[in-house]
């Protein structure tokens, strides 16, 4: 064990031997940094990325100085956004958590940073390094405490020497303490099996000077965690089986609202003997017991006292317990106690990653703030889309959680999420996906792809208004921080969100609770001047190796077709709808040549009946030229990676030549249309591809049949392309549909392709028995009825006065029946009905009510 300083008072070098020889009886003779966890996969990350500082660093800054032995639980809390003195919220200043120790004594140590690769909730051995005027105090406490105890003639324990020193350190120090060695003596617990109750130990506490305990009653208590039990439940699949209240009191505390963190850190540790519990042990990582502390507000008096509206410890897994503090009585009271609580079973924040420069699509993180030296940056909790950033008073559903999220918990079944990554021994691969809308909690909706040669992980999505994300479209209409659907930084900057695919990733600069990166996309530099997290019908996006290209063919309200191309070695390939010749004035020139990655310089070579004519970025055909192809080919290049080239389509040249060879509509069903069952009530998404001709125009149905026009007009955007109903006049059976496009101000009318589809869904029934009751369970069976012999899949709700207690999934041969499991919880006798959510080709219904109980 390295020395410790001379210290004066007899006492306190006696209790400090004493920590160390303590810490030192389960750790090594002289602890070495715990390295980070390599493998972990989703944090994989280019080697490249700047590290934090090593303990070794910090050791040799404070050499010389007293140090102090602990050993305890790691507790780690977020900042969240703060309010200021303008009366709005502003982001955090770091991203990284507050770290304490939660020591054996019972008492909490602040320090300078977490030691790497101590998950949260693990039990550490630490030296810290100790100012001596902070030391000099721990003596003088440990010798009145020493001295009191001589009086009573009941001698301290070198433990309660120990616990001396420790409670006085935590309470005279003034900063956080640097960790100068450390050791994990007992890791975080490992996730324990699926299917959790997560218990909640609520306290609603007046604080001192505050609103009384008294203006948040006990059903209102009830119903926000019942809103917030409902939405974990959902959006865990049933891994998080119920959120319950497991103790509930109330009282004035003599702690008021005014010194921030430290506020909420004591009533933790107040609340928690009132359940007969050790907050340290009790609320422990892998228990699922919470202590929450709900503080009522008051008209903001407590939330401008504390600067900000809750927080909550880290844990590692979705079964982890915590601590968390929330104020109520706000308008987002269920969108803070659901975020916190996401905190405390393994969340970051979920921030936006933003690039200044439009050449660069991700960036480097360079240790000292922002991701600066490649002109990007990573902005704290300003994800809206996510439960895990900003509450929104004014979104009236509580978001999603997004992909990675949802995937990393172990929330996403294999019918939700599927693994794209390059086979073994391949140098390429093409894969086109469907995917749904997170919002629609069904389906396939994440893909995570792994980038070939680098093992980084990316994960897509398709956030639209639907669902459970049908508060979106309120969010981004409000006013505020985030307002008229763009957040801009307090630099100025600016991030629009619309609907569509986004990209995210893990950030790797934390391995416990990582936060989310919603990534802008590759063509985002839009007309308003902001930078899109959406991707729309079109777009594209490549990672920063160049090895994975995303290219969105269609984009609708409820899904979604991707294309994504992943190469062994970077690459700078076209875009797949490729490019085109266009006419300008006597000259043709090239439209529509986009590649993998920006920032390239190309090439444009003319060919003439196969024969190279000139080379340039236009060419003038001459009248020797009439009835000649011609063709364009555009060579991209960028150093470091290999050539792309995209090549036009042959035209056969005369003087009259028109550009309507070029122009096309497409009309593409969502993934409902796409196979055999399209409900008339759903929806198309119409792409126009009008070369470089304005796309202003509007469309209409046809009936390729017989040419006639369904009723309904819709106008493009300026991207060209739209989602609209499909027309109600849909006969039933299988029919084709085709889109009429009139280009604005020309008349000219282009018509897609028809497609085939299948309009009207069949009808089902639901039945619901109970098979079996017990004081603690009811068994149920549902049954489902389908048509023509055909038995209908997907999800099932099993729900009580309007929660849900069981989610199943009807799998192919079960024949529509199934049987589940649920709690009774009380001798009240309740209605429980089964509601079927329909797949493609049978329709919602829900059973009538089953009474259980009592």
């Amino acid at each position: 064990m390295r020395a410790v300083a001379a210290i004066s008072a007899g006492a306190v070098a006696l209790v400090v031997a004493t920590l160390l020889s303590a810490a030192g009886a389960q750790a090594s003779p002289d602890p070495d940094p715990v390295e980070t966890d390599a493998a972990a996969g989703m944090l994989a990350e280019h080697a490249h990325d700047a590290a934090p500082a090593s303990l070794e660093d910090d050791a040799a800054r404070h050499e010389g100085e007293p140090r102090l032995a602990v050993r305890g639980r790691l507790e780690l809390i977020l900042p969240e956004a703060e309010l200021g003195d303008d009366g709005h919220e502003h982001l955090p200043e770091t991203d990284q958590p507050v770290a304490s120790v939660l020591t054996e004594e019972g008492t909490r140590i602040r320090l300078e940073a977490a030691p790497a690769g101590a998950g949260a909730g693990a039990v550490v051995a630490l030296e810290l390094a100790l100012p001596a005027a902070l030391l000099a105090e721990a003596g003088e406490r440990a010798e009145e405490a020493a001295a009191e105890s001589a009086a009573e003639d009941e001698p301290l324990t070198e433990q309660d020497e120990a616990g001396a020193v420790a409670a006085a350190v935590a309470e005279e120090q003034a900063e956080p303490l640097p960790v100068v060695a450390a050791q994990v003596a007992e890791p975080a617990p490992a996730q324990r099996a699926p299917a959790l109750e997560h218990r909640l130990y609520i306290a609603v506490v007046g604080p001192k000077g505050g609103a009384a305990h008294g203006s948040f009653a006990d059903a209102a208590v009830r119903s926000l965690v019942a809103q917030v039990g409902d939405y974990w439940t959902a959006q865990s699949g049933g891994v998080i089986s119920r959120v319950g209240i497991a103790g509930l009191t109330r009282y004035t505390s003599a702690i008021d609202c005014g010194s921030g963190m430290t506020s909420v850190t004591r009533w933790w540790d107040e609340a928690g003997p009132r359940f007969n519990a050790d907050p340290d042990r009790f609320f422990a990582p892998g228990t699922g017991r919470h202590l929450v502390v709900l503080t009522p507000d008051g008209g903001d008096s407590c939330r401008r006292s504390l600067g900000f509206v809750g927080l909550g410890t880290l844990g590692e897994t979705s079964d982890d317990g915590g601590l968390i503090q929330s104020l109520v009585g706000t308008r987002y009271d269920a969108h803070t106690l659901a975020h916190e609580l996401g905190h405390n079973i393994g969340l970051g924040h979920a921030n936006v990653h933003t690039c200044e420069i439009p050449d660069t699509l991700e960036g480097t993180r360079d240790g000292a703030g922002p991701w600066a030296p490649t002109g990007c940056r990573v902005d704290p909790y300003l994800d809206q889309y996510d439960v895990m950033g900003f509450s929104i008073a004014d979104q009236p559903r509580i978001p999603s959680l997004s992909a990675p999220g949802l995937d990393r918990l172990g929330f996403l079944g294999d019918d939700s999420r599927e693994v794209l990554a390059l086979p073994a021994g391949q140098s390429d691969a093409v894969a086109s996906r469907t995917i749904r809308a997170i919002g629609t909690g069904s389906g396939p909706r994440v893909l995570r792809i792994v980038e070939p040669g680098t093992g980084v992980l990316y994960w897509v999505e398709l956030r639209t208004p639907v669902g459970q994300d049908a508060g979106i479209k309120a969010m981004r209409d409000a006013a505020g921080f985030c307002g008229k659907g763009s957040c801009a930084t307090e630099d100025g900057y600016a991030t629009r969100f619309g609907d569509g695919i986004r990209i995210l990733k893990l950030d790797p600069s934390r391995s416990t609770a990582p936060d989310t990166l919603a990534l802008t996309s590759q063509h985002a530099t839009s007309r308003q001047g902001y930078r899109d997290l959406a991707i729309d019908t079109d777009g594209s996006w490549a990672s920063r190796s160049g090895r994975i290209r995303l290219d969105v063919e269609w984009s609708g309200t409820t899904s979604a077709r991707v294309r994504v191309e992943l190469s062994r070695e970077p690459k700078l390939g076209a875009a797949p709808l490729g490019a085109a010749i266009a006419k300008d004035g006597a000259r043709l020139t090239v439209v529509r040549a986009r590649f993998r990655l920006p920032g390239v310089t190309t090439t444009t070579r003319w060919y003439v009946d196969g024969q190279l004519r000139a080379t340039g970025t236009s060419l003038t055909p001459t009248a020797a030229d009439s009835g000649r192809q011609i063709t364009a080919r555009v060579t991209a290049s960028r150093a470091g990676f290999a050539d792309g080239v995209a090549e036009t389509p042959a035209i056969r040249w005369t003087s009259g030549w028109s550009e309507r060879q070029n122009h096309r509509v497409r009309l593409m069903l969502t993934a409902e249309g796409a196979a055999s069952g399209q409900d008339a009530e759903g929806e198309a998404v119409i792409i126009a591809d009008t070369g470089n001709l304005p796309a202003a125009g509007t469309v209409r149905f046809l009936d390729p049949a017989t040419g006639g026009l369904y009723p309904g007009t819709w106008t493009l955007d300026e991207d060209g392309t739209i989602a609209a109903p499909l027309p109600a006049g849909l006969a039933a059976g299988t029919r084709e549909l085709a889109v009429r496009w009139t280009q604005a101000g020309t008349g000219l009318a282009l018509d897609s392709a028809p497609v085939p589809l299948v309009v009207g869904r069949g009808s089902t029934t639901a039945s619901l028995d109970v098979v079996e009751q017990t004081a603690a369970y009811a068994t149920l069976r549902a049954r489902i009825g389908g048509w023509r012999g055909l038995a209908p899949t997907g999800v099932l709700l099993f729900t009580a006065e309007g929660r849900t207690l069981a989610r199943a999934a009807l799998e192919p041969g079960s024949g529509g029946v199934i049987t589940v499991h649920v709690p009774t919880r009380d001798a009240a006798n309740r209605e429980i009905a089964v509601t079927y959510l329909g797949d493609e080709s049978f329709r919602r219904s829900t059973s009538p009510a089953a009474t259980i109980g009592g």
